[in-house]
């Protein structure tokens, strides 16, 4: 008989989309909503929780990349023995208010329906554990199966992944950015590329000691945003227009250069996205 899969209680799945749900409210430029998924998952996967002891065996698998089957057969029985030492009850109800928290807190109805690359991974991973911590052998053949697909999984190279334990350490929000640019050029091909460059520097340069780059870069592009502004308005005879483009100038020119948090961001991705429109009229 076929196991079938929860996706709300695989806990490496669930993860994922929380992940994704701060790139989306980050790049909405809702800094309340990121954070509300931040601190939910800050409070729900930190260390000493079963979900926590889950996930990192969940992790060890999902983002581990080894040259020798032999090698990805022994992650796979250390796996096994170490998810024996977890507190299965505990785990149930650290997951059912979880659950209930993402529903109360998120709000997002299509939060389980987000698309997630290796879906399937994680699905078979999400089982595998499943069976080894019931201890079920009721199908041994479908276990031998998925764990032969687990050892073919991770001969595969994979991109770099965070680890949980950096999420709730004193640079996790900037650690959200730095996730939030990997999702956000696999998740929302419509940006374009200088949008990308945005969210990369802001990621690698915005919080550094030393960010002058980053302040030199947005400095330059407020210059060429505001320099096609100007060159709309001599050229424009278009009534709607020449009504509102002295605000957006004078918005564009108050946006500050240094001292930059998520929300200006934003702000700064929808200038360019205006400065890509400007040049399309040309």
């Amino acid at each position: 008989m076929k196991s079938t899969h929860n996706k709300k209680r695989n806990i490496g799945l669930v993860y994922e989309l929380l992940l994704r749900s701060i790139s989306s409210s980050l790049v909405e430029g809702n800094q309340k909503k990121a954070n509300l998924s931040l601190d939910l998952m800050k409070k729900r996967f930190a260390p000493g929780t079963e979900i926590y002891s889950e996930f990192r065996i969940f992790n060890a698998i999902m983002n581990t990349t080894v040259k020798e089957s032999s090698v990805a057969a022994g992650i796979l029985t250390e796996a096994k023995n170490a998810i024996k030492n977890i507190d299965y009850e505990k785990l149930y109800v650290e997951k059912s208010k979880l659950i209930s928290e993402i529903n109360k807190i998120v709000k997002d109805k299509d939060f389980f329906k987000r698309k997630v690359p290796n879906y399937k991974e994680f699905a078979t991973v999400g089982t595998a554990i499943s069976h080894w911590k019931k201890g079920d052998r009721s199908n041994l053949a479908q276990q031998i199966m998925n764990e032969q697909r687990l050892i073919e999984f991770m001969l595969n190279e994979k991109a770099d992944h965070q680890d949980i334990s950096q999420m709730t350490d004193d640079n996790a929000d900037n650690l959200v950015v730095k996730i939030m640019t990997e999702k956000i050029n696999n998740s929302y091909k419509d940006l374009n590329p200088e949008q990308k460059l945005i969210l990369r520097e802001y990621a690698v340069y915005g919080e550094g000691e030393d960010n002058s780059n980053f302040t030199d870069f947005l400095s330059e592009l407020k210059k060429r945003s505001l320099n096609s502004l100007c060159t709309l308005k001599e050229n424009t005879d278009n009534d709607v227009l020449l009504s509102k483009i002295d605000t957006v100038i004078k918005k564009v020119n108050n946006l500050p250069e240094s001292n930059i948090n998520d929300a200006e961001i934003a702000r700064y991705l929808k200038v360019s996205e205006l400065k890509s429109q400007i040049g399309s009229l040309k």
